[in-house]
């Protein structure tokens, strides 16, 4: 008696399809979550297909065959539909992000899903640090906003807001004042939501968030380290660090350098002294009027970026980009997005797949420009007294200019190899399945 195997058919199609789905997102813009809200149910459709005909193809077979359902295959197709049909089921823009999701969930410890707490308490403790021989405040917390400006005050002042759901009030009161840990050893002050250390009886209290107000000197340095909840930091003259799971960010009014990492969560950068570095992977980022260099790395948000005085150094993908007034260099990488750059003239240089890029400066380009694109137009705006040699070519797409120069084809492309008095400056644009726009203004 033969054995004939039901499902490898199957996982073998649906391998295939991810992997294809998955190459080309990279060379043409797909909705990844419509196309997989497609394929799940489409696996079920081809198993019971598989199934009919391996029926059908053995009734007429003379030989004796015992049909079973391969298990291997059965619980990872198992598995790439529970997942898949989950991620299509949800919505990811502004309106509803995971972030939103996150938000209104009370996560303190879980427990609330468990628990059915009777009431809740909110508890204010205030806390005053001296602040001599002290340069660098630490701030760790999980579930709750903690929110710094810098004074000139003279000692560290701490506003600790605790909310606790209980089952026992006189349990959740003195449970409120263990929960936050202060140690101002040397030149460190650590302020610590103690959520592990603190040993608490659940069916008695639980589900607590703690936020933090805090008035400091300006000359402290700053290190945040937040889970969940917004973190606002101003008026400091020192460098600050902010680690951000889940919650938005807003940094202004600041003096030193200035670093930030979010997972979920929009960044709001402005009026920076010193160099900024933000890595964001799910909302959108704005930055205004900083002085020096910054680079950005974000995906799946929209990023804003105005009146740079150094060099702007920017990765995006799945998101929109807009640029202006950058001083220094600008270098840009993205997919999946259009890309604005207003008035930057300095080197310029931004490679991009699947989106549309636009340049306008007003002041003559000094050091080059380089531009590379895929899937998507390029538009050049320059002034019409603006000199240097252009190598540009359009494969599969059309160029079209205003400033003299001559157009030559081929038989897949349009090309410029051509000077403007000063062959100094060199403009090197490709554009790949799109067109070239060349203007003055």
């Amino acid at each position: 008696m033969q054995k004939k195997k039901i499902g490898v058919f199957t996982f073998a199609i649906t391998l295939i399809s991810l992997g294809i789905l998955l190459l080309i997102r990279n060379f043409i813009e797909i909705d990844l979550k419509t196309a997989i809200g497609i394929a799940w149910p489409s696996i079920i459709i081809l198993f019971g297909i598989e199934i009919i005909i391996t029926k059908l193809v053995l009734s007429r077979n003379s030989e004796e065959t015992k049909t079973y359902i391969d298990p291997l295959s059965a619980i990872i197709l198992s598995i790439i539909i529970v997942i898949t049909s989950i991620y299509s089921s949800f919505s990811f823009d502004r309106g509803f992000s995971f972030f939103s999701i996150v938000k209104s969930i009370d996560f303190g410890d879980f427990s609330n899903g468990v628990l059915n707490y009777k009431d809740v308490s909110t508890y204010k403790y205030d806390f005053t640090i001296e602040s001599i021989g002290k340069e660098e405040l630490e701030v760790i917390n999980r579930f709750g906003d903690v929110e710094v400006i810098g004074d000139s005050v003279d000692n560290i002042e701490i506003s600790a807001e605790i909310k606790i759901n209980y089952n026992d009030k006189a349990y959740a009161d003195e449970l409120s004042k263990k929960i936050v840990k202060i140690d101002d050893k040397g030149s460190l002050t650590s302020i610590v939501s103690d959520f592990a250390g603190t040993k608490y009886d659940q069916s008695k209290a639980g589900n607590i968030s703690i936020s933090y107000y805090i008035r400091t000197p300006s000359h402290m340095r700053i290190n945040i380290e937040n889970e969940f909840g917004d973190t606002i930091l101003k008026g400091l003259e020192k460098d600050v660090e902010i680690n951000s799971r889940h919650g938005n960010i807003e940094v202004s009014d600041i003096l030193g350098f200035v670093k930030l990492d979010n997972s979920f969560g929009s960044i709001d950068v402005t009026n920076i002294k010193g160099n900024v570095e933000i890595d964001n992977q799910h909302d959108e980022i704005y930055v205004e009027n900083v002085e020096k260099d910054i680079t950005i790395k974000c995906k799946f948000g929209d990023v804003e970026v105005e009146k740079v005085g150094g060099n702007l150094n920017l990765e995006n993908e799945h998101a929109n980009v807009d640029v202006e007034d950058i001083k220094g260099d600008l270098y840009i990488y993205g997919r999946f997005g259009n890309i604005n750059v207003d008035n930057a003239n300095k080197f310029i240089k931004v490679i991009s797949k699947n989106g549309n890029i636009s340049f306008k400066t007003e002041k003559l380009v000094e050091k080059g420009l380089e531009i590379e694109n895929e899937f998507g137009n390029i538009d050049i705006t320059v002034p019409s007294k603006q000199s240097g040699s252009f190598n540009v070519v359009a494969e599969f797409g059309e160029i079209e200019n205003t400033l003299g120069l001559n157009v030559t084809e081929g038989i897949t492309e349009q090309n410029i190899n051509d000077f403007i008095d000063n062959t100094n400056i060199k403009f090197y644009i490709r554009s790949k399945n799109g067109n070239i726009n060349l203007n003055t203004n």
